[in-house]
């Protein structure tokens, strides 16, 4: 804990971890040190000292000269195994006048505050953490936020974003409670994780600076759902640590805190079996092994064949291995040295000057396109793992999104080519260019989220899913930017080809919409725009299921990713100053409101006819479920009159009888609705080996026999395994006589199953039968 800290990074991704993990706290001393492999054997020297022959961990500790086996081993795992027990019986293990603590073993992860890793630390994030969030306390906390990156020990200050620094802390506050807090049935609040707020630099500050800080930072998140996250927050003298007496008090406390956390609530008891596992896979020395080496490997460690994924997605989580069971590259891998493969992703997110593809490095850092001639070179040398692999990766995460790009002068069709947004630059402008007069142009609307602002790994996943849509192209002449992208949009029905804008406002994410006037257009603007919304809402679905599954649950229930969004329509139909910010319209509700009924808006409580850029955005008519509402309300009467009468309709179906009929409504959805619109979060949670090969035999008298032998084939993905599976149940749940009830007993099945995602999946669609 007290070593000297090395900046090396050449990577936005994390820094040089090889500096930094793993720690673990000294077996008789109560300091904190760098692992060893010599370390590490004394610990399980000590751990097998203290089981006795009678308890059932100790089938593990066979004699290496013991040949007799009841099952064919592979060589190399028996030989390592060998190897690390001969090690281990090589230590002289005395026994001590106290019970021998636990060994801990603590991973550090330096995580890169640059933009682009805000994208792709949800896929690493584990509840089982104490967050360190680290800021300049010299600095303004209203002061824009401005990244810096150190290469090879130089510093570079890189971009300033639009972003103060206070707003940039409190997002990453409620990224962490979002994605990881979890209470208990009764309100409890859990032990984990836990966050400080580290202010550095207090060497340049008085003490009644530093409290002044302090309390600001304090009044910013004390009134916020995340504020039960903060443990604390501190002002440091970071240029005292290892100083002994002159060592600022602060950093004791943080140290004492890690060390409290990891001693009282973080430990998990797992088997003898599952340590000497991890010992031997690391005694392999190498970087990825294949998925039946790691059999073997368990076999040798008396591990069940049925345990190895939950012992792999436990490690996992825990951040010692890698495994990716639900991606069709890398299910047959186990990553052992997770510092290799981030690395290697890292390489293309580098700043350091190249002199090889020069052209495709500036393609990448200009558009965000990354183009196959220079991701193969990028990671040609990584044997242990395909090109392609990686780029499965980051497809998987929606970290990118495979496009094609038309300008030939940017780059060749010849060659696959991939949109990372993450990778790009801020646009400051607000201004949203219009190349042509004669435009029809949609009001604004704006995506709202709970938090008030955008969750981070929120935005760039939306553009690249709409990126990946076929009615989409990059708009690459307005230029594209990590805040905004504009996508020309064009389906085959319609010859015209509308401009979509997507920009991350930090507080909502702004939708734009405008096209050339033209009198061949065979479908009405307002017809296109509700395409558009769907697409949106579409797209958006995709990335808070992506998010959720980021998420390791390999070992414990962790809750569900969810951060409610809804539609904000800008008012257009107000004068208002240039400078003032924008206000909403205030519709009936999002399921009565039509072009035809009047409306008004936060700011004017009058009543109006919906302007031309506003009318775009909602339906001409009540569909069929909504006009029983409707006439639920007003009796007798015709829709028409009642819209014309809008003084008085509007008021009744905004009274609260209508909003409980509304939520009657909603509660009356047919279940082959219910189950088709979780289906794709059905699939995703289903799509890994260790669920789709049991699944089947929970449902074998709903499928059929061929779907039963092709979910069961091993040859095919398991993400279209699953997608066999559920759609097999759709079609039986869809004849049913008895819909509700058949839908009861999948969501039964589902339970049994076992798995958290599915539990959640199938208690979602039990509230809403």
């Amino acid at each position: 804990m007290k070593l000297p800290w090395d900046p090396k990074a050449n990577s936005t991704i994390i820094s040089d971890v090889s500096c930094v993990r793993p720690f673990a706290k000294g077996l008789l001393s109560e300091q904190w040190e760098a692992v060893t492999r010599e370390a590490e054997i004394e610990a399980m020297a000590h751990l097998f000292s203290v089981v006795s022959k009678n308890e059932k961990y100790h089938s593990v500790l066979f004699d290496p000269d013991d040949v007799t086996s009841t099952a064919p081993i592979n060589d190399i795992a028996k030989v390592k195994l060998d190897s690390v027990l001969s090690e281990v019986s090589k230590f002289q293990v005395v026994r001590q006048p106290r019970q021998l603590e636990p060994h801990f073993l603590m991973h550090f992860w330096d995580c890169g505050g640059q933009p682009a890793f805000l994208e792709i630390l949800p896929v690493f994030l584990t509840s089982r953490t104490i967050f360190l969030l680290h800021f300049d306390a010299s600095k303004d906390l209203d002061s824009k936020w401005q990244s810096v990156h150190h290469i090879d020990g130089t510093r570079y200050d890189g971009e300033e974003v639009n972003m103060s620094t206070l707003s940039y802390m409190l997002n990453w506050m409620a990224c962490v409670h979002s994605h990881l807090m979890k209470y208990g049935a009764d309100g409890s609040i859990p032990d984990y994780p836990r966050m400080y707020c580290i202010g550095t630099h207090g060497d340049l500050l008085t003490d009644e600076v530093k409290e002044q800080v302090r309390s600001e930072l304090i009044s910013h998140y004390k009134d916020k759902d995340y504020a039960k996250l903060i443990s604390d927050t501190l002002i440091i003298d970071n240029t005292s640590s290892g100083k002994g007496e002159s060592e600022d008090p602060n950093i004791e406390v943080v140290r004492s805190a890690i060390i409290d956390i990891t001693r009282n609530k973080l430990i998990v008891k797992t088997p003898i079996s599952w340590v000497l596992f991890r010992k031997v896979l690391q005694a392999l020395e190498e970087n990825i092994v294949s998925i039946s080496l790691a059999e073997d490997v368990g076999a040798v460690c008396k591990i069940p064949p049925e345990d190895l994924p939950q012992v792999l997605l436990f490690y996992h989580d825990l951040g010692s291995v890698l495994y990716y069971p639900q991606l069709e590259g890398l299910k047959e891998k186990v990553i052992v040295d997770p510092k290799f493969i981030i690395d290697a992703l890292g390489k293309i997110f580098t700043f350091q000057a190249s002199t090889t593809h020069v052209r495709e490095w500036e393609i990448f850092h200009q558009y965000g396109i990354l183009i196959q001639p220079l991701y193969t070179s990028v990671w040609k040398e990584c044997g242990d793992i395909k090109p392609e692999d990686f780029i499965e990766v980051l497809l998987h995460f929606r970290l990118a999104a495979q496009v094609t790009i038309e300008d030939q002068h940017i780059c060749s069709s010849r060659y696959k080519q991939y949109f990372i947004p993450a990778i790009l630059k801020l646009c400051q402008s607000n201004t949203i260019a219009t190349r042509s007069k004669e435009v029809e142009v949609a009001s604004p609307f704006h995506i709202t989220f709970e938090t008030d602002f955008v969750p981070p790994g929120f935005f760039t996943r939306f553009v690249a899913v709409i990126a990946s849509q076929p009615s989409t192209f990059l708009y690459l002449e307005e230029g594209v930017y990590r805040n905004r992208v504009t996508f020309r949009y064009q389906e085959g029905r319609n010859r015209s080809i509308e401009h979509l804008t997507v920009t991350d406002q930090h507080d909502a994410i702004q939708i734009n919409v405008h096209r050339a006037t033209s009198r061949s257009d065979p479908v009405p603007f307002a017809n296109v725009c509700q395409d558009i919304l769907v697409l949106l809402e579409d797209s958006a679905k995709e990335v808070e299921n992506i998010l959720q599954n980021c998420i390791g649950r390999g070992f414990e229930e962790l809750p569900k990713y969810s951060v409610s969004r809804s539609l904000c329509y800008i008012c257009d139909g107000c004068s208002k100053p240039e400078n003032e910010p924008p206000h909403y319209l205030t519709p009936v509700s999002d399921l009565l409101q039509t072009r035809d009924l009047e409306i008004n808006c936060q700011k004017s409580k009058n009543y109006r006819p919906l302007t031309k850029q506003e009318i775009v955005w909602f339906p001409e008519e009540l569909s069929e479920a909504n006009e029983i509402v409707l006439k639920d309300e007003v009796g007798e009467k015709s829709k028409h009159y009642q819209k014309k009468l809008h003084g008085t309709s509007v008021l009744d179906v905004a009274s609260p009888a209508v909003r409980e009929s509304h939520s009657d409504l909603a509660s009356k959805k047919k279940p082959i609705d219910i189950f088709h619109s979780h289906l794709a979060s059905l699939c995703d949670a289903m799509a890994t080996d260790h669920i789709i090969v049991r699944a089947p035999m929970y449902f074998i008298n709903d499928i059929s026999k061929p779907v039963l032998n092709k979910v069961r084939t091993s040859g095919i993905s398991a993400y279209e395994r699953a997608q066999e599976l559920l759609m097999e149940l759709r079609r039986h749940l869809e004849a049913s006589s008895d819909q509700r009830q058949h839908l009861l007993n999948l969501i039964t099945i589902f339970h049994k199953i076992k798995d958290p995602v599915l539990s959640q999946i199938a208690d979602s669609m039990k509230s809403e039968l």
